[in-house]
Parts: C-alpha cells; sequence; structure tokens
C-alpha cells in the first residue's frame, strides 16, 4: 500500500484512488474464486483455519472502504458517497456475500469490517437485485445452506448491534436516518427469512430474541414506524414455542426491563390519546403497540402482565367513544381485534368500559353493509368468545359472516383481495358453526327457511372443491366442507331448553399482514398460520 507523502497533492489522491481500484479487483478474484469452488453438492463440516488471509482480507478491504476502526454507531453508517473501488464491491454482489462467508470465520473487532460492508451493501445496492434476499429464498443444499446461514447470521448481528445502538443515549442524532435505513432493509431481509423458512428460520432463537428487544425499543421512536411493522410482521411468522422459550429468556435477563419498557408504552399511550387533536404519527404508535400485544398474548407467552394490555384497551376503548370511526379507521380494526385478545385471555375484562366499546363497535360494523374481511375476522373471534348474547346479535351475526362468505364467489373478494379472503374464510366457517350449534329455536327455524341458507350452501360447495395443493386454500375448502356438510345433511333440530354456550377452543393467534397499502391485524388458525406463509402477506 502507499504510504501517505508530505504533501497528498492531487497526484497522489489519484494514486491512492488506482490503489484502492486494484485491491477491489484483487477482493473480486478472491470472492469469484473461492465461491466458485463451493459446489451445490459439496458438505464442508470443518470450517478451514487461514487467519493470515483472513487478516489480509480484512487489510484489503480496510483500505479500499477507508476504514481502520469502528464504534458501533459508525458501522451503521454506510459510505454516502461510492468511489470507483467501493462501487466495484457493492454492485457486484457475490462481493459482500463471499465476506459474510469470511467474517464467520473470525469474527473479531477487526472483522467489523465485514458489517460496514455489509450496512453499505444494502444502503447502495440496486433496488431490483439483493443478492442477500435471493439466497434466503434460495432451495437447495451446499453453498446455498452455507450462505443462507452467513446471510441470517449477520441479519442478527445487525438488529442486536441496531437495538444496542438506538437505546445508547450517546449516538450521534444526524446518524439516525442512515441506521433507520439500513435498519428497514436488514428487516425486509429477516422477514423474508422467516416467511420462506428456510434454515428453520421461523424458529430461530436469535432472530426471535433480536426481533423482540428491537420491537420494545421502537414502540419507544416515532421514526420506527416502518420498520416497525416489518418487527411485528417478523414475529408474527414466528413459531409460537419459540416466541414463548425466547419470552423466558428475556424475562430472566436483569439487563432488559421488558415489564417496565412495556408499562412505559402503555402509559404513553393513555397520555397520546388525550391530547386532541392526536397526532397521526401517534395513532400509528398506538396501534403498533395494540398490533406487538395481540401477537404477543396469542402466542401463550407466560408472565406478561394482563392489567397492562387491559389498560391499553381501556385507554384507546375511551379515546373511540368520543371520535368518529372514519378518521381513525385502521386504530378501529386494530382494536377490535386486540380487545376480542385480550377478552379471550383476560376473563375481568368483560366488565370493563372498554368491553362496552368492543359491543357497540362490533354491533355497528354487523349492522352496516360494509364486509371488511379484516374486520370479519375479528367478528367471528369475537361471536366464539364473548359472553352469553341475546338471539338478535347470533342473528345479526349469521347475517354478516355469510354476506361476507358468500361475497368470496363475487369480484369484490377476487384478485388483490383473494390471500386474505383464503386467509379469514376458515374462521369464518368456524364462527358459522358455532352460530349453528348455539343458536336458539326461532333462529334455527328463520336459518332453516332462509332463501339465503340456499346459496350460502352453494356457495360452501365452490369453496370446497378447489383443487389447487396450496395449504390456505386446502384449508379453507377443509372448513367450507364441514360447514357444508352440517347445514345439507343434518337437520338443525329444535330443542327445549335455551341454548347454553360452551367455552370454545379458540385456536387461533394474531397475524399482521400488508393489506391494500396498510398493515392489517387479522386471525387465522394457529395451524394455518405456522405450516404457512400466509399469501395475505405481500413479501
Amino acid at each position: 500500500m502507499l504510504e501517505p507523502m508530505a504533501v497528498a497533492g492531487q497526484g497522489y489522491q489519484s494514486l491512492v484512488e488506482q490503489e484502492r481500484l486494484v485491491h477491489a479487483m484483487v477482493l473480486t478474484l478472491l470472492a469469484v474464486t473461492s465461491m466458485s469452488l463451493r459446489t451445490d453438492t459439496e458438505t464442508h463440516s470443518v470450517t478451514p483455519f487461514r487467519p493470515q488471509t483472513n487478516s489480509a482480507i480484512i487489510c484489503l478491504l480496510n483500505f479500499v472502504m477507508d476504514k481502520d476502526e469502528f464504534t458501533l454507531p459508525t458501522i451503521f453508517c454506510p459510505l454516502e458517497e461510492l468511489n470507483a473501488a467501493s462501487s466495484m464491491l457493492v454492485r457486484f454482489g457475490a462481493v459482500p456475500l463471499w465476506c459474510l462467508g469470511v467474517w464467520e470465520e473470525c469474527q473479531s473487532p477487526r472483522a467489523d469490517i465485514f458489517i460496514h460492508l455489509a450496512t453499505t451493501y444494502l444502503r447502495h445496492h440496486v433496488e431490483e437485485s439483493n443478492v442477500f434476499g435471493t439466497i434466503l429464498s434460495s432451495q437447495g443444499s451446499g453453498s446455498h445452506s452455507h450462505y443462507q446461514h452467513a446471510v441470517m447470521t449477520v441479519l442478527v448481528e445487525l438488529l442486536t448491534r441496531c437495538t444496542i445502538m438506538l437505546s445508547a443515549s450517546s449516538s450521534p442524532a444526524g446518524s439516525l436516518p442512515l441506521v433507520m435505513d439500513v435498519l428497514r432493509e436488514t428487516c425486509l431481509l429477516a422477514r423474508q427469512s422467516i416467511v420462506t423458512g428456510n434454515c428453520g428460520a421461523h424458529h430461530s432463537i436469535g432472530y426471535c430474541k433480536a426481533l423482540l428487544v428491537l420491537a420494545l425499543q421502537l414502540c419507544r421512536m416515532e421514526q420506527g414506524s416502518v420498520v416497525n411493522n416489518l418487527v411485528i410482521q417478523s414475529l408474527s411468522f414466528m413459531h409460537a414455542s419459540c416466541v414463548c422459550e425466547v419470552w423466558k429468556l428475556i424475562r430472566g435477563d436483569s439487563s432488559i426491563p421488558f415489564q417496565t419498557i412495556i408499562d412505559e408504552a402503555n402509559a404513553a399511550v393513555g397520555v397520546s390519546l388525550t391530547q386532541i387533536p392526536v397526532e397521526q404519527n401517534r395513532l400509528l404508535q398506538v396501534q403498533q403497540l395494540m398490533q406487538f400485544l395481540s401477537i404477543i398474548i396469542s402466542k401463550d407467552v407466560d408472565a406478561l402482565d394482563d392489567q397492562s394490555s387491559v389498560r391499553v384497551a381501556e385507554s384507546v376503548g375511551k379515546f373511540l367513544l368520543d371520535t368518529s370511526s372514519g378518521e381513525t379507521t385502521l386504530l378501529h380494526e386494530t382494536f377490535l381485534t386486540f380487545a376480542t385478545i385480550i377478552r379471550q385471555r383476560c376473563p375481568g375484562y368483560n366488565n370493563s368500559q372498554s368491553s362496552q366499546v368492543l359491543d357497540v363497535e362490533m354491533m355497528r360494523h354487523i349492522s352496516s353493509e360494509t364486509r371488511s374481511l379484516v374486520v370479519a375476522s375479528a367478528v367471528s373471534a369475537y361471536i366464539m368468545s364473548a359472553p352469553l348474547l341475546e338471539p338478535c346479535w347470533y342473528l345479526g351475526t349469521w347475517e354478516y359472516l355469510s354476506d361476507t362468505l358468500m361475497l368470496m364467489k363475487a369480484h369484490p373478494y377476487q384478485s388483490e383481495d383473494e390471500p386474505l379472503a383464503l386467509a379469514v374464510g376458515p374462521t369464518i366457517c368456524d364462527a358459522l358453526l358455532f352460530l349453528v350449534n348455539h343458536i336458539d329455536n326461532d333462529t334455527k327455524s328463520y336459518v332453516r327457511a332462509s332463501p339465503k341458507t340456499v346459496t350460502l350452501c352453494e356457495t360452501l360447495e365452490h369453496l370446497a372443491t378447489s383443487e389447487s395443493g396450496e395449504l390456505s386454500r386446502h384449508r379453507m375448502s377443509q372448513s367450507a366442507n364441514t360447514l357444508l356438510t352440517l347445514l345439507s345433511n343434518v337437520e338443525l333440530q329444535e330443542t327445549h331448553d335455551p341454548a347454553v354456550k360452551t367455552q370454545s377452543n379458540l385456536n387461533y393467534q394474531a397475524v399482521l399482514c400488508e393489506y391494500r397499502d396498510a398493515m392489517r391485524l387479522i386471525l387465522v388458525l394457529r395451524t394455518a398460520s405456522e405450516q404457512s406463509s400466509l399469501s395475505a402477506t405481500r413479501p
């Protein structure tokens, strides 16, 4: 490498840039050569030990990227302007990918240059081509699985380090936009790997812990709304047993004041909703907190303070009493799902003021002509978990849900709406099955005589005959066939005793999905959500 001259003139700078370009070429050749030696059928049980080579690679990369040492914030501050040498490394995606494999071999403070190269790549890569995303989506073994593991490992490292940086009071304020850009790309990749399930990502303890702690940190930040959506969505696809295990680990870690952070976020909800008018970013924070708590609660985690969740529902319910639904549509939708989950898990919630708001909101939607698939999933779970209701509730719900189901054959629920309809459809069918078993004799007579029941059976027959092997269609077909069998082949027998509502086994969990340019919270069967990537979500 060139030694600095006494007077670094223009000619010297030109020589430096030329040498950087030569070193970038050397790194590119090393990457291409090393990766070509890894075949798809090759297996590596022992990582090669090559300290001198790795040390030389670190020196070359430090010179090309013009970095000697790192502090935590500078790792997440990618190069804003690329020169010819650094552009060569970033534009040729194989080099950052290969460097992740080298980083796994020699993780040390000196190897942070590889992390810096990864963040720079995430900042400057061509939008249509992300080699990290391509590797995460690929199927196969050998080199693919090796680099998949390397990418997942560095993603966990980035999520963990970023959380530490965001929580540090000494972080430079000017670096936050760059950090959030890199964090957004990181979370997109993390979600992608969890959705595909390659290398057991949806069971990964490292992923789950990093995402849980990051979600808590982002709940305090207004700037984290987009990233928080990705984090919460990723958590919704993590396996329930993994989330429960990680929750126990975090609860036992005194360095992470988990419950304190949740309590602070809950208290902030009450303060935010009393400041009229409420700013849109505040409403988004409240909505995201309900989404986060819904997903955690629906995965049956232990030792979560139920009262903190009830207090959030109370604050939001009180706010919605005096607010038009047209002004805060997404907040209304999220509240319906969140409060329904709270009602299932917290029996004392049924006597609260917010519970009364939930009843009013549900009846307003049931009596409306709008058939929202997101609301329909909440209505379905609500009717199976609410205390014993009046017959008008059951009749109104039957009309609402059967109309919603029949619309699945019509144009409104085709094209972009079809994936969400297939995800929510089984929940609606289960609710209709529940109603058949719990409606009173007069309502049974109405259902038996209604021409709409005939149309409903025709719809169910159409939905039950799906020949697609896709899991969501198969689950929809099973649920539709079960309901069709009951309505077609079994007489709705009259009973002399009033209907007694039994406790339903509500094996549902909350899933955050992207629908019509917004993040919506829906309830789906746990078995279906854990075995599929839920096509209602667009990667």
